[in-house]
């Protein structure tokens, strides 16, 4: 028999490189499900142990002619003809994936997943000749060794070609052309099962039990003994037992027009030969040590034959680039790699592509192109394995098609027990009307009841529809989709049908298992139902058939819907009504196509539509080639699409809810059933739901080009392209309870979903279940119960993490719920049937549960309305209910159509930075009320920081303190400014109780949009900072996030948006609480929002890439992390004067000049949300998204000086860590200094001149890398590189009376509050130095120095523990982390520091989880269980934090030291008592 290679290609979808070729669709199987195994296997030959996956072991056990595959533990393929016989299992036991692909799942730890092979019982016969005697002078002479059973004895005799099998005493297995010659034995004589599968019998002792192997002999052509040589004359190899046929069969399947056998047992492949010369045909002497009647070669002599095939042609797809995650990911072959090997690996294991590389290396997949294309000339390497053959190159892959042919099959069982052939009848029949059942009230809905029925093997109700978690109202759901009219709970099983009772009625007392999703539920026995009424009635239940249709290969009905053992009558006619077809047709028992025409091949007799339904066994499914057609009803109409929009990795409709055989109809139902009003469909099998739809625009319609797979007359979308619909129904409107505190014996009793959650997914699950409330948790979890509130109602703020599957929802936070009513109480889920009105006030100290009613006294559903007494903070509003919507829904105001901003300039006071004077200050009525810095203090800086809050006036203080007004003097003028300022000891920055007053150069006058209701799903959905704000600092920090809309609320809270007014306007009298950050100020009320409009600007940023990252950063600076966004980053990194910007993880910001040495990503791994916006992408895990900052600041040198201990440049402003040449430019540019200069590695330091101790000799004395940049140099030992900071000298300001010989004293140390007694001077010589004297800090004059609080796990958020001590502190964990070089410090569980570079991959926590004092500092918190406080390690980054309040008050005081006068004579001199340093006095 000529052997033909048949090439079929498999059906194509879009390709991830749709420039070079249609991608194809990889087989699929429907696993027959998951199955115990013990030690006497279910399956019982082990046919391999190595790396697998379906298609392999699916086609060994078919090729050995079993009917099943079974696949376990990643590695292990056994086959057999049967399975189960140890029972079922739950799916999530058969989890591992599978070794050669990791796409797939191969069974589990003794669970197998079953597969069938496609094959009959008919072809898995094997042909039995009886039971011979045997004897030394073998009847069957060659002894074939390996896995004895009679399927691998069969098939390893006629690979060999060998006519006849012979197996022998359970172990051993004979090949030969002809038997018998010592005669027939009994048939008992053959009873030894096999070795290898007991279920069979392997001959006997002397005696083979004989089979016949089918095997039919081959034409082939013998051209000659040809001479070989080390470079071999055909390339491809391989040996063992030997013969022609088996030779054949080998070259055959990889493709190659010639074989050649060599020295009795080698077999050579190829598509030329004879460069050697020809032999004499005496040379070719050696028997095949597998067929000694047959001549294999000699050494070094080929015995050449034709193999009746032409070469295999290959056509490359191109040379595409691979990197360490592979392109194809599975490794198939290493060594000896051709282009003819590698396809044939990679279809074994049904791979779509292969590819070649680096001359030895032979990997498969279903898809290519991630990484892009190279160059051809980039994959040029000869193979190994064939020197005529290119074979890719170094991490390049010369990818091709494996051209597989998917052997597919059918998974029906004919040899299940037969049945009588009539059609069911039972669809007539009612209820007998003995079995009225009784009405139940379960979970606002009315279910008949009929008691407890016994079930069998032959199932009582016929169709099982779900086995899994499951409840009453569940089960009904799901029969009632599939038209049944009962439906039966047994155990974790759902069954439906059309009558019951056939085993009569049991005890009440049989049904006693409590419902896996709900345990106030009983869900039947062991082999008992408990049996409801669906509500379907009889002329709902009943089909339409149309008879029996003849079927062939181009199909009649077009679109296989799906198969395998869930087929049914009614499980088919719902898919395909679902799918919007006319008609449904049932085949072979086990597969379901729809279409909307029929009978093209005519009809066929009602008898050849026999084979009874694999998913009830009580209806017939069509036969072979015959469909059972029936008329589904479905309403085919589809409305007109809304257009065809882009969509992007954060995709314009927010839910996914299927992904498989899709259609218009279908997409629109899902989504209408969850809530939606937008449908979706892309990429052919695609279906996307959404509220809101376009923000990436509209496209022509040629962009959604894709046929529907689902429905091939439908266009479903394209590659990232959506066509839009409407569902057919409004959107929901979510109503939450509120917030409500959980704990581990849960609130809401019952886990429907975790993962992607959305408010409309988790309703979905929970009224499905037949819950009346649902609860979202923790951005991933949904719950569900029938009564809440058991812990108590929390303040709504709290529950404020984004949903995972719908970022722009909220699903509570760490054990706290979202609480919502599901509208349990009617048939369909899409509608609500009544209306809750939920209530925010908190709880009764004895929590109340809020339960349906009962018929005794009424328990109120919600929270009651009489709010207990709750002791509040002074200034905490007592919580106030979100109000229900008017009538007529308020107009929502986008930021991109309103160009009315809240800021107008005014005339300027004066032009430039100008002192106005010096004036008292009240510490409980501040002049200007809004302090902004203590420390390390100038004029210029002062006035910088509060121009950029957009406030008229700077006032200094105290020598250390700068406070923000747009007014002064309402205490009257002083002349107690006589302080020194701590940053620059020329200049006066006020008194003790004295301020110094000066103009910022810019005046504004921010003017709000009006007073906003807000609710807990948040007119502007980020909360961005809270605490001690102002509108001022508010505004300034949603236009740096790149929002439109700044709201302040509740007299802490910021929140920003890009859109306002959801819920209408309130009263102006409700916006009426003071910031607490600048009392002069409103800022909004209890759920109410004082709403501004930014300076923000669209601006279209265009990302240059995705670019790998590493642990020595691509971009050296990290400036930022935590909230944030592209505009925000962007500036960042600007106002540092880099040149590019790179956003990482979605919370990292860093900053350089270049880019790019780690290589480029694909783009798709850098779409990870903005922590600050999730509606932009911020990199990803790894890998920087790039941005052009637009600007080149040419910071030069000025050279390198020699530097003392009495400082060139006395101002010592940054050390640490992060020191650059950025850094230490942006700082001491703030500050106010001409110059500044970087020394020793990491070291800032700034002054007005510079050079006194001159230039350095040799330019190698600054040479130390900087801290924070490794690409920067920062001078050296007592060397610094000195820069210009771009200031003018004329913005020098030295103050009046001040000596210009006056030295710039000091460090950039960070005093933190407090109150200066007094600050003097005092003289050595011609030195004049400053020197200060602290009193009392209270903790009440902080500022806000924490970045907050900030939930940790077991995977921690700062990575690096530095301590656990008893006596910890803030300062010395500080310390610790500065010195190993981190950013951040985070004190945790009163004792524990943890040290890192970013923080708040897990979200905030409210301030009360931080609640544990330091072990050695009981006044100041410490964190809490799991519960990080972060403090950044660098000083120069206190200046900006605004996150945390700090509420307590603690009392130091510290030594006083003498003061001088400027000439030399004392002031003062006292001392203190007190030996404790402050804890944020940092040196």
């Amino acid at each position: 028999m000529r052997f033909v290679l048949l090439l079929c290609l498999v059906a194509a979808v879009a390709s991830q490189d749709s420039t070079t070729e249609e991608a194809l669709k990889a087989p699929t199987y429907t696993s027959l499900g998951c199955y115990r195994d013990t030690g006497e296997r279910d399956l019982p030959l082990k046919a391999e142990v190595k790396a697998t996956d379906v298609y392999r072991c699916r086609d060994v056990c078919r090729k050995l002619k079993y009917r099943y595959a079974g696949i376990q533990a990643a590695s292990y393929c056994f086959c057999g003809n049967r399975y189960g016989r140890y029972g079922k299992s739950a799916n999530t036991k058969c989890a591992s994936k599978c070794a050669a692909n990791k796409e797939q799942i191969c069974g589990g730890g003794w669970h197998n997943s079953v597969y069938a092979t496609g094959l009959t019982v008919e072809q898995a016969s094997l042909k039995t000749l009886g039971c011979f005697i045997d004897t030394g002078d073998r009847d069957l002479p060659f002894h074939s060794a390996g896995t004895t059973d009679v399927n691998s004895c069969v098939k390893r005799c006629g690979n060999l070609g060998y006519k006849y099998a012979g197996l022998q005493a359970g172990a051993y297995c004979f090949c030969g052309k002809s038997y018998g010659k010592h005669g027939k034995a009994l048939d008992a004589d053959c009873a030894t099962p096999c070795s290898v599968n007991k279920k069979q019998i392997c001959g006997g002792t002397w005696r083979n039990l004989i089979y016949e192997t089918e095997y039919t002999p081959s034409k082939r052509t013998y051209i000659g003994c040809f001479i070989d040589s080390s470079a071999r004359d055909l390339p491809e190899h391989t040996h063992g037992v030997m013969s022609i046929q088996y030779c054949l069969n080998y070259c055959i399947k990889r493709g190659y027009k010639y074989f050649g056998l060599q020295y009795s047992s080698h077999c050579f492949c190829g598509n030329t030969y004879g460069r050697y010369g020809k032999g004499t045909e005496a040379s070719c002497r050696m028997a095949c040590n597998g067929k000694k009647d047959e001549i294999c070669g000699a050494g070094w002599r080929n015995s050449v034959y034709a193999t009746g095939i032409e070469s295999m042609e290959f056509t490359s797809l191109g040379c595409y680039i691979d990197k360490g995650t592979r392109d194809l990911p599975w490794l198939a072959k290493s060594g000896a790699v051709n282009l003819n090997n590698c396809r044939y690996k990679c279809a074994a294991y049904g791979y779509l592509y292969f590819g070649v590389q680096n001359s030895n290396a032979c990997f498969c997949g279903n898809s290519y192109g991630r990484y892009g294309k190279g160059a051809d000339s980039s994959c040029n390497k000869a193979c190994v394995g064939d020197k005529d053959q290119k074979c890719g190159g170094y991490y390049f892959n010369s990818i091709y098609r494996t051209n597989l042919k998917a052997h597919m099959g059918t998974a029906s069982d004919h040899s299940a027990q037969e049945g009588s052939n009539h059609l069911e009848r039972s669809l007539e029949q009612s209820v007998n009307s003995d079995r009225t059942g009784k009405l139940l009230d379960i979970s606002e809905m009315k279910m008949r009841y009929f008691g407890c029925f016994k079930d069998a093997g032959e199932r009582d109700l016929p169709q099982r529809g779900f086995l899994g978690t499951v409840d009453v109202h569940y089960c009904r759901w799901v029969c009632r989709g599939l038209r049944y009219r009962y439906f039966g709970l047994q155990s974790t099983s759902c069954f439906c049908g059309n009558h019951f009772g056939k085993y009569g009625q049991g005890a009440e007392g049989s049904c006693s298992i409590k419902c896996s999703a709900n345990k106030n539920q009983m869900c039947g026995g062991g082999w008992y139902n408990n049996l409801y009424a669906s509500g379907i009635t009889v002329e709902e239940a009943k089909l339409t058939p149309l008879g029996c249709y003849v079927d062939k290969g181009d199909r009649d009905l077009p679109i296989l819907s799906f198969s395998g053992s869930t087929v049914s009558i009614n499980s088919c006619v719902k898919t395909c009504r679902d799918l919007g077809f006319k008609y449904a047709g049932t085949q072979a028992a086990s597969y379901c196509f729809c279409g909307d025409k029929y009978g093209r091949y005519g009809k066929a007799t009602d008898s050849d539509c026999h084979s009874r339904c694999s998913g009830n066994r009580r209806q017939i499914c069509g036969g072979g080639w015959r469909n059972s057609v029936y008329a589904t009803h479905a309403d085919i109409s589809v409305p007109s699409t809304l257009g065809c929009y882009k969509d992007q990795a954060v995709r314009d409709l927010t839910e996914r809810p299927m992904v498989g055989k899709m259609s218009i109809n279908r997409c629109r139902k899902l989504c209408r059933e969850l809530g939606y009003k937008y449908a979706g469909v892309q990429y052919s099998n695609q279906c996307w739901c959404g509220n809101s739809y376009g923000r990436y625009g509209k496209v022509a319609e040629s962009y959604c080009n894709l046929k529907c797979t689902g429905h091939k007359d439908q266009i479903c979308g394209g590659a990232l392209y959506n066509h839009i619909y409407e569902s057919g129904k409004p959107e929901f409107v979510f109503k939450s309870f509120g917030c409500f505190n959980d704990k581990s014996v849960r609130d809401l009793p019952f886990l429907a979903k975790t993962g992607a959650i959305t408010l409309n997914n988790c309703r979905q699950a929970c009224w499905r279940y037949g819950y009346k409330y649902f609860g979202v948790q923790n951005s991933n979890h949904c719950f569900c119960g029938d009564k809440y509130n058991r812990y108590g109602q929390v303040e709504d703020v709290r529950c404020q993490k984004p949903c995972q599957g719908n970022k722009e929802q909220t699903c509570g936070d760490a054990w706290l719920n979202n609480i919502y009513a599901t509208g349990i109480g009617s048939n369909d889920e899409t509608e609500y049937i009544k209306e809750e009105v939920p209530t925010t006030e908190a709880p009764t100290t004895q929590a109340p549960v809020t339960e349906a009613p009962t018929t005794q006294a009424p328990v109120t559903e919600a929270p009651t309305t009489q709010a207990p007494v709750t002791e509040a903070p002074t200034e905490a509003p007592v919580t106030q209910a979100p109000e229900a919507p008017t009538t007529k829904a308020p107009e929502v105001i986008e930021g991109g159509g309103d160009n009315e901003i809240s800021i107008e300039e005014e005339t300027a006071p004066d032009s430039g930075v100008t002192e106005v004077g010096c004036y008292n200050n009240n510490e409980n009525d501040r002049d200007l009320p809004d302090l902004v810095f203590t420390g390390s203090v100038t004029i210029q800086m002062c006035a910088k920081m509060c121009a950029e809050r957009f406030y008229k006036y700077a006032a200094l203080q105290a020598g250390v303190q700068c406070f923000c007004g747009d007014s002064y003097g309402k205490h009257g003028a002083s002349t107690e400014c006589n302080l020194r300022c701590r940053g620059n000891a020329q200049q006066i920055c006020g008194g003790k109780s004295s301020i110094t007053v000066y103009t910022t150069s810019v005046a504004w006058r921010l003017t709000s949009k009006g007073c906003f209701v807000d609710k807990p799903a948040r007119d502007l959905t980020r909360l961005a900072i809270s605490g001690a704000i102002s509108v001022n600092l508010c505004f300034k920090h949603c236009q740096d996030l790149g929002y439109y809309y700044a709201g302040v609320q509740n007299s802490a809270q910021c929140f920003c948006g890009n859109r306002y007014n959801l819920y209408g306007r309130a009263d102006e009298t409700q916006c009426n609480m003071k910031c607490r950050g600048n009392k002069a100020q409103i800022c909004g009320g209890a759920w109410r929002n004082n709403v501004y409009r930014t300076n923000f600007k669209a601006t279209s940023r265009t990302a240059i890439g995705c670019y790998k990252d590493s642990t020595d950063r691509d971009l050296p600076d990290l400036v930022e992390t935590g909230l944030m966004t592209v505009d925000l980053c962007i500036n960042k990194c600007s106002e540092l004067g880099y040149k590019y910007a790179g956003l990482q993880g979605g919370n990292a910001c860093y900053c350089g000049d270049s880019y790019g040495r780690y290589g480029k990503g694909d783009s798709t791994v850098c779409t990870k949300a903005c922590t600050g916006n999730n509606k932009q992408m911020c990199g990803g895990a790894g890998y920087n998204l790039i941005f052009d900052t637009s600007v080149a600041v040419n910071i030069q040198s000025l050279g390198c000086y020699v530097d003392q201990t009495k400082r060139d440049l006395p101002f010592w402003a940054l050390k640490g860590a992060k020191v650059n040449v950025n850094r230490c430019w942006k700082t001491c540019r703030l500050y106010g200094f001409l110059y500044f200069g970087v020394q020793n590695g990491d070291e800032c330091r700034c002054g007005n001149k510079y050079g006194a101790y001159g230039k350095s000799s040799n330019t190698d004395d600054c040479n130390m890398k900087c801290s924070g940049n490794k690409a920067q140099t920062c001078g050296g030992s007592f060397a610094q590189n000195i820069y210009a900071t771009g200031l003018h000298s004329e913005s020098v300001i030295i103050s009046q009376g001040i000596s210009t010989s006056t030295t710039i004293s000091g460090d950039k140390d960070e005093i933190i509050g407090g109150n200066i007694t007094s600050i003097g001077s005092r003289s050595s010589g011609n030195e004049t130095s400053i020197e200060y004297m602290w009193s009392i800090i209270t903790y009440t004059d902080l500022l806000p120095l924490s970045f907050g609080c900030y939930k940790d796990a077991a995977n921690r958020d700062l990575p690096v523990k530095a301590a656990s001590a008893g006596d910890m502190t803030v300062k010395s964990c500080v310390m610790m982390c500065e010195k190993k070089g981190f950013a951040f410090a985070g004190l945790q569980n009163s004792i524990e520091c943890w040290c890192g570079n970013q923080f708040g991959r897990y979200g905030p926590l409210s301030s009360d989880k931080c609640n544990k004092a330091c072990g050695g500092q009981s006044e100041v918190m410490c964190g809490g269980d799991w519960a990080n406080t972060i403090f950044s390690t660098s000083i120069g980054e206190l200046q900006t934090i605004v996150y945390n309040y700090m509420p307590k008050t603690i009392v130091h005081t510290i030594t006083t030291i003498t003061y001088y006068d400027e000439n030399g004579n004392p002031i003062s001199s006292s001392t203190s008592t007190s030996t404790e340093e402050h804890p944020y006095y940092y040196k």
